[in-house]
């Protein structure tokens, strides 16, 4: 549980990812080490395969997948997730619009001694105006 956050994890402790290895074509790990850059900048983390002086950001040992969380009460799932695709649309408020996203995939981040991050990938979802808005309006 993260308390500061008001999020619940599931019962039972993911296991570790390996980030270079996850579908689409390892787009993970990249995005999860530029979002960690963000939320830890005074860890100067590195690419693990960098030589670079720096703490390395393991792809195999950074990052635990979930299969949900509960922010605030609400569940929200991921398209990850194999047993359900349950709950994986929310919204995205910023700058007071509300975009519609589907989930991807939910993980649980940590580095060094840092508090544990929940973080999600969402994949925004486009409208058209040519789009009925119900399926009779065909």
């Amino acid at each position: 549980m993260l308390d500061a956050d008001n999020i619940r994890l599931p019962l039972t402790k993911a296991k570790f990812t390996n980030l270079h290895i996850l579908e689409p074509a390892g787009t993970a790990y990249p995005l999860l080490l530029n979002y960690a850059h963000s939320r830890w900048p005074n860890l100067q983390l590195i690419d693990d395969f960098s030589l670079e002086p720096g703490m390395p950001f393991v792809a195999s040992r950074a990052a635990r997948a979930v299969r949900y969380i509960r922010k605030d009460g609400i569940r929200y799932g991921c398209t990850s997730n194999k047993k359900t695709k349950a709950d994986c649309y929310a919204f995205i408020a910023e700058a007071n619009v509300r975009s519609p996203v589907e989930i991807s995939s939910l993980f649980v981040i940590q580095v060094a001694n840092k508090t544990p991050h929940v973080c999600a990938m969402v994949r925004r979802l486009m409208s058209d105006d040519n789009i009925p808005a119900l399926p009779w309006d065909l």
